[in-house]
């Protein structure tokens, strides 16, 4: 297991999937005080903001990838390009990005949020998928 899916770990279950990946990815790189501001911006980003709307490990993992890209001094035009090598990988993956998609529709929203065990599943791979999708990225650029 890699040393930025244990980073994310730390933030996960007692957090939303926003919140592990953002504060995961940002931690990882030494980002303690975006980390900081970003767990408690992100407080209702999980379960596509409560609605199943986009995943919230896109939406962490992108808040988290843009804020990175942007210190490193990429342009808007190439961290837009970023963003878009993460979603299409993340589509790949699991066919879409909508949290609706994701889960089945027999899980309800916010019925044992995360805990219910196909959720757990489900949502622990889009958490581990989504970091280390971003740690290619980053890496790609340094």
């Amino acid at each position: 297991m890699t040393d930025i899916i244990n980073t994310s770990r730390k933030h996960w279950l007692d957090n939303n999937c926003a919140m592990a990946t953002a504060c995961g990815i940002l931690d990882f790189y030494k980002y303690e005080e975006a980390s900081q501001v970003l767990f408690k911006s992100l407080v209702s980003f999980g379960e596509g903001l409560g609605e199943r709307l986009v995943c919230g490990s896109v939406v962490g993992s992108i808040a988290a990838l843009c804020y990175i890209l942007s210190d490193k001094g990429l342009t808007k035009k190439e961290i837009l390009e970023k963003t878009e090598v993460f979603k299409t990988a993340f589509r790949k993956e699991f066919g879409t990005i909508l949290c609706s998609e994701l889960l089945y529709p027999e899980i309800k929203l916010n019925d044992s949020y995360p805990l219910d065990p196909v959720r757990l599943d489900i949502c622990t791979k889009t958490v581990e998928k989504s970091v280390l999708e971003v740690q290619k990225i980053i890496e790609s650029i340094q």
